[in-house]
């Protein structure tokens, strides 16, 4: 689920997509409102009117907070972007302004949600003067949607989320987890999202980048890492020494000749360093629950898919709510202190609800397998029958060089993997279902889920045994009075979960779904 996690993530920060793009066609909308502050265009008369009172409001406040503001009228248009080529690839673009054409551009279906911090944002980019040249690029952003966030806190609250989540992963190595109770116990249990941008650079070089402003059409990479750094930097010194001082940084600049405000200043009046550990304290003293409520309702959909899949087979025959309502889960920061329930977002919980129905197991015999090709590489699960040789039922959960040609498999006899991820066994013996899990590297955990309820766990040392065979650590539990007629791996949805994690710090936890055909 990694890649469909880090494409939610550039999916959701692009739907706060705004900066600058350059004069491109376009025919302007039939009703126009006059103002002091420029003319409000759209389709219809009546948007016309609610633009104009938005920039009657805004305009004002926006000069009074900045200064060296530009004495001049804008235009701003509310319109759907049809018809511009340019526009055609981005649809998660709602705001932009064209500084040679003095215009303004939102997109029409942000009036009513968030078009006062979209037109806030941009009258900053329209009404900078000469005198803020020296301040980075990546700042003036960040001034841009500091400014608006002032002057619309709800929605700012919402952008600040989905900045600082962007700006969090990648060099910062922050992490994003969803804490759940377990499943028949009464303690927590996080576990992280798949999801980061780990080529991001850090931001230093940027810092030391003249400009306008992102430009759209610049094909920069981790754009969105860069507004979330931006924002962070200008909320930390505005929150110091204001508007006006982070203006007196550029005049100071610009006194010495330099083209651009030193990053070294920057960093000294944000209280920042070159250290990930100050960036992340920074980023965790700014989340706070309305951050990540709308990160939550940003990232509904596949946030949705993502625990429907990792969480329904732990607690089968519920339905969505019964899983929001038993487990409570929680979304934040790794380190963080502020949590968001899951179940009070209500477009998450929407979506949770289709995605948990829509979740339906896919089954596994024994001689079959299915494979998932992430950023670590192709991973193989497959299940084995029991021979003459091997009396159990197994699962392998191991690492392979190359995908298989088809989702369902038999293994040759002589198949040798690259990497040893993961064993589990099931035996029938006399006095029930023995349950065993092997590594070479030795476990950190070993859990098992009966029908939603946690029956071994070696952390706690709840019904389990630990031993060492030929260089593997075996960790076993018995299933007493438990007859075991037949084995299913299943995905999502089980009778019968193996959890285990290795001792390696890299290795993930691995879950092994299965269904049983038992007799008691």
């Amino acid at each position: 689920m990694s890649e469909p996690m880090n494409r939610a993530l550039r999916t959701t920060t692009g739907a706060l997509l705004l900066g600058l793009l350059a004069a491109c066609a376009a025919s302007e909308p039939e009703a126009a409102v006059d103002t002091p502050y420029g003319t409000a265009r759209a389709a219809q008369a009546g948007d016309a009117e609610r633009l104009a009172l938005m920039l009657l409001d805004l305009g004002p406040r926006v000069r009074a907070l900045l200064p060296d503001t530009l004495d001049r009228p804008t235009e701003v248009w509310l319109d759907d972007f049809a018809g511009d080529v340019d526009l055609d690839e981005r649809p998660g673009l709602v705001g932009f302004t064209t500084l040679g054409q003095g215009r303004i551009r939102i997109r029409a279906d942000r009036l009513g949600l968030d078009a006062d911090f979209v037109l806030a944002h941009e009258l900053v980019h329209a009404l900078l003067g000469e005198s803020w040249a020296p301040l980075p690029a990546i700042l003036k952003e960040g001034l841009c949607d500091t400014l608006a966030a002032r002057l619309s806190p709800e929605a700012g609250a919402r952008v600040r989320g989905v900045r600082l989540l962007s700006a969090g992963h990648g060099w910062a190595g922050m992490q994003v987890e969803i804490s759940t109770f377990e499943p028949g116990l009464r303690t927590r249990r996080a576990e992280e999202l798949p999801f980061q941008d780990a080529d991001a650079p850090p931001p230093f070089d940027a810092l030391g980048v003249a400009g306008a402003g992102i430009h759209l059409h610049d094909p920069l990479e981790h754009q969105d890492a860069y507004y979330g750094y931006g924002m962070l930097v200008v909320e930390r010194i505005v929150d110091r020494v204001g508007f006006s001082g982070l203006h007196e940084l550029c005049l100071a600049a610009a006194s010495l000749g330099e083209d651009s405000v030193p990053p070294e200043w920057l960093l000294a009046t944000a209280e920042l360093d070159h250290d990930p550990r100050t960036w992340r304290d920074a980023i965790l003293e700014r989340q706070g629950l309305p951050e990540l409520t709308a990160v939550v309702e940003q990232l509904a959909e596949p946030l949705a898919q993502w625990v429907a899949s990792a969480y329904r087979h732990r607690f089968p025959g519920r339905d969505a709510s019964d899983f929001l309502e038993q487990a409570l889960p929680t979304l934040g920061w790794r380190g963080g202190r502020v949590k968001a329930a899951l179940a009070t977002a209500p477009g998450f919980r929407s979506a949770l609800e289709s995605a948990w129905r829509a979740s339906g197991p896919s089954v596994l015999r024994p001689g079959e397998g299915w494979w998932i090709q992430d950023h670590t590489g192709v991973t193989l699960t497959d299940l084995r029958a029991p021979s003459a040789d091997e009396p159990w039922y197994t699962v392998n959960r191991v690492r392979i060089g190359q995908p298989p040609r088809s989702d369902t498999l038999e293994l040759p006899a002589d198949f040798e993997p690259e990497q040893v991820l993961g064993v589990v066994h099931l035996r029938q013996r006399a006095s029930g279902l023995e349950v065993s899990a092997l590594h070479p590297l030795g476990l950190a955990d070993f859990r098992v889920e009966l029908d939603g309820v946690v029956v071994a766990d070696l952390q706690r040392g709840l019904d389990v045994s630990v031993t060492s065979v030929d260089g593997w650590t075996v960790v076993s539990t018995l299933l007493a009075g438990r007859r075991l007629d037949e084995v299913e791996l299943f995905a999502p949805d089980a009778d019968l979960v193996v959890s285990l994690r290795a001792r390696d710090e890299d290795a993930h936890e691995q879950s092994f779904p299965l269904r049983t055909s038992r007799r008691r």
